[in-house]
């Protein structure tokens, strides 16, 4: 545990009073589907970890019940502890001036360059941006006080005078600067945002951007958690996730407790610039398993749960002591695909499983109808609504199987398609709640003849780590594209991007990136990101399935809430936000 006091936040005795009925803890125990297989996996900057892994066999591996049996082991341990921390937090134990959010994962360290961990502390309100996005999708000033494009390749920014880091540290031009080429050297995500733009200190409350080519994209790549604002010398010139000293940054709460992987709890500061939100302290709990998040939504013991499973919403929705809060996000969730090893280095074989997949049975049985069909990448996006009039408009099984057969993928009398010997089978990887769908994907593969493993864990890490190790056929992320489509169309599918998993690169498609990079015109840009896209279909380098639904339950006794209307990471423990 890493704490900055003594005894800080604990629970008093008075807490254990009005405890969750005895019927509901053992209703927990019975009804949660949580495995835990724990394995060992090195991570990024050699942090290890245990993941919990689930593998749906199918029926023809003898061993299948002994596995399960040895899951449901598991699983009463896992609950029983997620269950005692319910009993400690009751509706009555002091919660009026508390916030409690339940999320699938909390930050995993400390650091703004620490493997996605900015994206949370957005959220709950540690870090800031120099930009962010409002409730209508404009870009506007955060920690900037204004910004103001010089020219095509020079942007200036003027920063609050009177923000400061935690430790009373001005956030002036010169620790701006700083914390901007540390994110820039330490983590690649960051880099890709800020490609060819040099930062320059122009005073000591404003900065100079200055690019290699023009940069319309700026004001929205600001916006970006991978680009937080913080005290490099605090944190030091190397990755320093789990010093809570050393964390330094600007939101309005500061850290108090940070557990890793388990929980955080966050005070007000009082130095903030801002309107302080109305909760003096928040209890940031991690809880892996989706249907324990269900449970605690449904028993009325969090402010908020996020990242529910889909056949919860209707639950929520009867119950009176939470709200729904429910989006489809502008962003898409694909079938990412490791186009280096077999079977996805056949062009013919990604095009295949494009035509076979239903997606409309995907969304209703996976989804319980609630996310939307992707035909193509870019499809979900309304800005760019000729996207679903291309790619795989379709469910067409036979032209699937005619692909195959053409290539050599023939069907044997197994039912299993092979070619020179090799059976056409794979490895599909899930994470977070996205179980339903690789089981409803499993069944429409088999029906033309390729059997699929499904792997997965509610934790991320299954997916980092498959990548990291370059073990792996096909896995399943979002990501979203709202706002300027140069970023995350460089990301995945620029020569170097760092979302470009199967490392895809043609001559063609380097062409397209360097028109983009000289376009200024936003219609000129757009034009290109649309053919980008015709590109990404046209040689399947992904599979798109969906856009994702997000799904979440707000306790009744709140007012003022309202979910972030893009997918992006903004505060959410907002000044509006209040109990009733």
């Amino acid at each position: 545990m890493l704490t900055a006091a003594a005894g800080s936040a604990a629970l008093g005795a008075a807490a254990l009073v009005g405890c969750v009925e005895t019927e509901v803890v053992t209703e927990t125990k019975i009804q949660t589907v949580e495995v835990a297989k724990p394995v060992d996996r090195v991570v990024t900057r050699e942090v290890i970890r245990d993941v919990p892994v689930e593998r749906v066999v199918t029926k023809e591996v003898p061993v299948e019940v002994e596995r399960v049996v040895t899951k449901e082991v598991e699983v009463e341990r896992v609950v029983t502890r997620i269950v005692e921390k319910v009993v400690e937090r009751s509706p009555d134990a002091g919660r009026a001036d508390e916030f409690v959010w339940v999320n699938g994962e909390i930050f995993y360290g400390l650091d703004p360059v620490h493997e996605f961990s900015a994206s949370y502390m957005l959220w709950v309100g540690l870090a800031e941006t120099l930009m962010t996005v409002d409730d209508d999708g404009t870009i506007i000033p955060w920690l900037a006080q204004s910004y103001e494009l010089i020219d095509a390749n020079t942007a200036s920014i003027a920063l609050r005078q009177n923000a400061t880091f935690w430790s009373g540290a001005p956030v002036n031009a010169a620790a701006v600067k700083a914390s901007l080429e540390r994110s820039i050297e330490l983590a690649p995500p960051a880099a890709a945002l800020l490609k060819g733009v040099n930062i320059e200190v122009a005073g000591d409350w404003d900065l100079r951007f200055v690019g290699d080519a023009p940069i319309p994209q700026l004001p929205f790549n600001l916006t970006d958690p991978w680009l937080a604002i913080h005290n490099a010398a605090s944190y030091g010139p190397a990755d320093n996730a789990f010093d809570i000293d050393a964390a330094d940054l600007t939101g309005p709460y500061r850290l108090v407790e940070f557990k890793p992987r388990e929980e955080a709890r966050l005070k007000l500061w009082d130095g903030y610039w801002g309107t302080q939100p109305n909760f003096s302290t928040v209890h940031y709990r991690e809880v892996p398993d989706p249907q324990a998040r269900a449970l605690i939504a449904l028993s009325g013991e969090a402010d908020m749960v996020k990242r529910l499973p889909s056949e919860t919403a209707a639950l929520v929705r009867a119950s009176d002591k939470v709200e729904l809060a429910l989006q489809v996000g502008t962003g898409t969730a694909s079938m990412y695909l490791n186009l280096q090893r077999p079977p996805f280095d056949d062009r013919a074989v990604r095009e295949a499983i494009g035509w076979a997949l239903d997606r409309n049975e995907i969304v209703e049985l996976a989804w319980s109808g609630l996310a939307k069909p992707a035909s193509s990448w870019l499809s979900t996006n309304a800005a760019y609504p000729e996207a679903a009039e291309i790619g795989f408009t379709e469910y067409d099984p036979e032209r699937a199987g005619q692909i195959l057969d053409e290539a050599g993928w023939v069907l044997g009398g197994d039912g299993i398609r092979a070619k020179d010997g090799n059976q056409l089978k794979f490895r599909y990887l899930w994470w977070g709640t996205e179980k339903p769908v690789a089981e409803v994907i499993q069944d429409q593969l088999k029906r033309i003849g390729i059997p699929i493993e499904v792997i997965g864990s509610p934790d991320y890490g299954v997916l980092d780590g498959a990548r990291a190790s370059g073990d792996w056929e096909a896995l399943v992320e979002g990501w979203g594209h709202f706002g300027d489509p140069f970023s995350p169309l460089d990301r995945h599918f620029g020569a170097n991007g760092d979302i470009n998993y199967g490392r895809y690169r043609t001559d063609e498609m380097d062409a397209l990136f360097a028109q983009f990079a000289d376009a200024i015109s936003l219609d000129e840009r757009r034009k290109i990101a649309v053919q980008i896209n015709e590109l990404v279909f046209r040689d399947v380098i992904l599979i798109p399935l969906y856009a994702r639904a997000r799904i979440a339950a707000v306790s009744s006794s709140l007012a003022g809430y309202k979910l972030p209307s893009q997918e992006i990471r903004v505060l959410e423990i907002t000044p509006e936000l209040s109990r009733k």
